[in-house]
C-alpha cells in the first residue's frame, strides 16, 4: 500500500503544479507514482515551522528514480509542495531503511 492510499487523493495548487518541474525537472506524474510506491520513508520535515504540518517521504518512481518529496494534508487529500531528487545522504539513509525492514 503507497501512501497516498491513506488520503483521498491528491491536491495540486495550480501555481505550484510545475514548478517543481521548471525547479528539479520532476513532472507531476513522477511524484504522484513515488507516492505510490512502496516501499517509502516517511517523517515529520524538521526544517518548517509554519502553520501546517508538513511531512517528508523518500520513494522511488516505477522507473527507480529517487524522490525527496514534501507534502502537506488538505482536507483529507495530499498536497505535494516540493519534489526533487534524493542527494547522496538521503539516498543511502532509504536504501539502508528499506534493506533492514527487508
Amino acid at each position: 500500500m503507497g501512501l497516498i492510499d491513506h488520503y483521498e487523493g491528491f491536491d495540486w495548487d495550480e501555481g505550484n503544479v510545475w514548478k517543481n518541474w521548471e525547479k528539479h525537472h520532476v513532472a507531476p506524474y513522477e511524484t504522484e507514482q513515488a507516492l505510490r510506491n512502496e516501499p517509502f520513508l516517511e517523517h515529520d520535515s524538521i526544517n518548517y515551522f509554519g502553520p501546517e504540518k508538513r511531512r517528508v517521504v523518500k520513494s522511488r518512481t516505477d522507473a527507480g528514480r529517487y524522490l525527496f518529496i514534501v507534502y502537506t494534508e488538505r482536507k483529507g487529500r495530499l498536497r505535494p509542495i516540493c519534489t526533487r531528487d534524493m542527494n547522496k545522504t538521503e539516498k543511502k539513509q532509504y536504501d539502508e531503511h528499506n534493506q533492514s525492514n527487508s
